[in-house]
């Protein structure tokens, strides 16, 4: 694996990239003027799968262990289910978590909580809430 991310991370440099690793978190910067940053992961040159996904982003909360996770993915599908998908997913003693947009704070104002309009919940479905927390169901 070590062997992997140094290839990986030479090659990035090689392409203009400067590439930091912090505590925990790596930061791509493209070096060059009028250059794009980005990550991209296309779909498999070979024969696609005929289910799941043809190319996904997957974070996790919770790792997999003992058959429990909680993740979410964001997933270019298949041929056969021609959508890109955004998903929430649990399982063993994983719980489904809601998912919430937000307009994070600037740093002047760290410590205020952020204004979260739109909140889609597994149990309540999709809300849209006010600056002053109160929520309501479309539909209601």
């Amino acid at each position: 694996m070590k062997r992997i991310v140094s290839v990986v991370l030479i090659f990035l440099m090689c392409a203009g990239f400067a590439v930091y690793k912090g505590s925990s978190s790596w930061t791509f910067q493209s070096t060059g003027d009028f250059l794009r940053s980005a990550i991209e992961i296309w779909p498999t040159k070979g024969q696609p799968p005929p289910t799941d996904a043809k190319a996904e982003v997957v974070l996790y909360r919770v790792a997999p262990s003992n058959g429990s996770y909680e993740r979410m993915n964001w997933s270019a599908m298949n041929d056969n289910e021609p959508m890109y998908r955004f998903g929430v997913e649990a399982g063993g003693i994983g719980v489904r978590r809601p998912i919430w947009f937000c307009f994070e704070r600037p740093e002047s104002e760290r410590g205020l909580p952020a204004y979260c309009p739109l909140r889609l919940d597994p149990n309540q479905g999709v809300l849209i809430c006010n600056k002053q927390e109160e929520c309501f169901g479309l539909g209601e």
